[in-house]
């Protein structure tokens, strides 16, 4: 199904609306326009002032030593992130830059959910907690951080599940997060379909 020029811009000023105070799993059944949208997301969101904009390809990352690859190249980081949570958390929570708005789009995000849906959720809840901390816990940055999902009908399975980490914190990990989990009472994520 092919877009308008204006719908795309529809498409786009809503999703950059919902990112004021949400996550967004956006969600398509056509791999070619998802991954065609999240591209023009991302260049619509570094035409803004005062914003880092970071696009990790999924379709690249089946596991956490994938993941952890493509996001220090995406952020330039100083040496190899530890593959563990723990310290993927911290990774995180040090701000990549004095920008007040950082987003991450994680293309195909469902790579892997279907590789390793635990893994996954830790990823997940990695995340949205450190985004949660940036904004909300951390007394000395006030970073907004939002993150992109980009997937298909897996994807939004996992989205519509109770317990999964698009609806629940997960607390049985390595890194405790308390502070977190006390401050929201879920993660605030939000679903947007492409196409429909």
């Amino acid at each position: 199904m092919t877009q308008t020029l204006d719908e795309t811009r529809s498409r786009l000023a809503t999703v950059t609306q919902l990112l004021d105070e949400h996550h967004v799993v956006v969600l398509g059944d056509d791999a070619p326009a998802r991954a065609q949208f999240g591209q023009m997301l991302a260049e619509h969101l570094r035409t803004m002032p005062d914003t880092l904009v970071t696009v990790l390809p999924g379709e690249d990352a089946p596991n956490l030593d994938a993941f952890c690859r493509l996001l220090e190249a995406a952020r330039d980081a100083d040496g190899p992130v530890p593959r563990e949570i723990p310290s993927l958390i911290r990774f995180l929570r040090a701000s990549p830059s004095p920008r007040k708005h950082q987003y991450i789009i994680w293309r195909d995000a469902d790579v892997l959910l279907e590789s390793d849906i635990r893994l996954f959720g830790r990823v997940v809840n990695a995340l949205l907690a450190t985004a949660a901390c940036l904004e909300h816990i951390d007394p000395d940055v006030l970073v907004l951080q939002r993150v992109v999902f980009l997937g298909g009908d897996k994807l939004g399975a996992y989205a519509e599940e109770p317990h999964g980490q698009f609806n629940a914190w997960r607390t049985d990990d390595e890194e405790d997060l308390w502070e977190v989990y006390a401050c929201l009472d879920r993660p605030p994520v939000l679903t947007f379909r492409l196409d429909g």
